[in-house]
């Protein structure tokens, strides 16, 4: 299916200041109404408690530290651990704070010593210690006195996306983060999580998705594989019970898109990658959100998306804007591949 014949919706008028922010304040509201739910405020302050510390790590090139953050929630203290990687050289640096599917560092989705040689940060947690991937609504849930009877209430994209930004109010503490370039990143599931993340917390200059498919950086009109109504019945604590609302609707009657969640990064960083084999997440959709997103940046005077393809190419960068995009070969997955590529984008806006 082309561009043209999703009739992905118009994103509203952007003209002057105050369009803008009328414009994002609906685009937000639409998100957390159908289906992201409420976000709690933030605490006044998150505390880090050093759990370990390894001065020369990474043959002598990082200090490697862990810590559990802990703050205050309506119900009670909440708390998660969160392991912290810098360079070693005295400067401050730009950081990713990662999302991350496994405990271990390094591991399979992360291979942080190629991103500490390149001159970047990390600070990662393992997101079922914030709360478990499932219906469950254990862990810091319970001290927010999350209710699924609310139709707004958060699910579990929300929790984690909240857990990120409390990685972020720690970190900028730390000497070694130069704050403004932190980036928030994750794949699949997690990739739907940084890119809430980045449109709740603008302290993030750049959100990272890495296959996030449906329901993160994927248009649904015209969209192959995974689907929002099927989500319902799969997936539905990752998402508010307003979600269920979507269940049986047809993607084209969808009175929003991926697209508008997208534009919440405008004027700031966005980067969407893609695998050749992954059509469950739907390659050419995300491609397509990249295009339909890209005239929020032009209303702030700034280059967003700049290109006109049609059909992602393997290998092919497209970086120019503030807006970037590539599709790697292989399947589903978060590779050394797609860390070097999002770290190619950083260097070159000096981000």
């Amino acid at each position: 299916m082309t561009f043209e014949e999703r009739k992905i919706p118009l994103l509203p008028t952007m003209g002057s200041e105050e369009e803008r922010e009328s414009a994002r304040k609906a685009l937000y509201a639409k998100m957390r109404d159908r289906l992201y739910g409420e976000m709690p405020p933030a605490p006044d302050k998150v505390e880090g408690k050093l759990l370990s510390l390894n001065e020369d790590g990474f043959a002598g090139k990082a200090t490697v530290a862990e810590y559990e953050l802990s703050f205050d929630a309506p119900l009670g203290r909440a708390s998660f651990p969160m392991t912290y990687i810098a360079p070693k050289d005295g400067k401050k640096h730009p950081f990713f704070v990662n999302i991350c599917f496994e405990k271990a560092v390094p591991n399979r989705y992360l291979p942080a010593e190629e991103i500490i040689d390149r001159g970047y940060g990390l600070a990662t947690f393992f997101y079922q210690a914030v709360s478990e991937d499932g219906p469950e609504f254990d862990g810091i849930a319970p001290l927010f006195g999350t209710d699924r009877s609310r139709p707004l209430a958060w699910g579990k994209i929300g929790i984690w996306a909240y857990a990120a930004s409390r990685v972020l109010d720690f970190i900028l503490t730390l000497p070694e983060v130069d704050p403004d370039r932190v980036g928030v990143i994750g794949h699949s599931r997690l990739g739907k999580t940084a890119l809430w993340a980045g449109a709740n917390d603008p302290r993030f200059i750049l959100a990272v998705s890495n296959e996030s498919g449906c329901g993160g950086a994927a248009i649904n009109r015209g969209k192959v594989g995974e689907t929002l109504s099927g989500m319902t019945d799969v997936f539905p604590y990752w998402f508010s019970p307003a979600m269920q609302a979507l269940r049986g609707v047809d993607p084209a009657e969808l009175d929003f898109d991926a697209h508008e969640l997208l534009a919440l990064m405008a004027p700031r960083y966005l980067l969407v990658g893609s695998a050749e084999k992954d059509q469950w997440a739907d390659p050419a959709s995300e491609l397509s959100a990249c295009r339909a997103a890209s005239p929020a940046w032009d209303a702030y005077g700034v280059a967003g998306f700049l290109s006109d393809d049609e059909s992602p190419r393997v290998g092919v960068k497209r970086h120019e804007g503030r807006v970037g995009y590539h599709e790697r070969a292989g399947a589903h997955f978060m590779s050394r591949t797609d860390w070097n590529v999002y770290m190619d984008f950083r260097d070159l806006h000096k981000i």
